[in-house]
């Protein structure tokens, strides 16, 4: 989510954010409103799925009574990861208390979608895509990792339409949840 605001915190506008595939970047289509005749600076701020930390992404946008940013043939890009990365390290380092996985987003989805996992020790990861016969597809992650929180993409394409499943194992951890592939 993200929303716009006035150099005196008053809201101006809001929307989600949409994931642009490949790359590490999302795309904002705004419509900004409001009544003043006078020209205003407005922020865009956004809150981080991770952990719900609200930063902000952009400053300096001058407003005028029902300006438009951000068209479909003119969209405003930016890569919110780097605007949150940043946020991340000025605060102290905080780990996962425990193992997690997370569904994966979006879902359903056409060609990539991200899984989301926490490691609060170093553990070896094993992150594997089945098929509903139970058929290993893809091994996703196979090897020895860091705690922290990690985010991977999975590439679809070449795989069939459908349900499948991914499971994860680390350490004495396992957690399985289902994607659905849409073609």
């Amino acid at each position: 989510l993200f929303w716009v605001v006035d150099e005196e915190g008053q809201h101006r506008g809001q929307g989600r954010v949409v994931p642009v595939d490949g790359y590490e970047q999302y795309r904002l289509f705004l419509m900004i409103y409001g009544h003043q005749k006078d020209e205003s600076m407005l922020t865009i701020r956004a809150v981080n799925p991770d952990d719900g930390e609200v930063v902000e992404v952009l400053g300096g946008i001058r407003y005028e009574s029902d300006a438009q940013v951000g068209t479909i043939a003119k969209p405003l890009s930016l890569n919110l990861s780097a605007a949150w990365n940043e946020a991340d390290a000025d605060q102290q380092e905080d780990l996962p208390g425990e193992f997690g996985l997370t569904a994966n987003f979006p879902n359903p989805f056409r060609e990539t979608t991200t899984i989301h996992y926490e490691l609060p020790e170093k553990a070896k990861v094993k992150l594997t895509l089945f098929d509903m016969l139970g058929r290993e597809v893809r091994r996703i992650v196979d090897g020895e990792q860091e705690a922290g929180r990690y985010d991977v993409q999975l590439d679809a394409r070449g795989l069939a339409s459908g349900v499948y499943m991914y499971r994860m194992k680390a350490g004495d951890f396992v957690e399985t949840h289902k994607m659905t592939i849409v073609k």
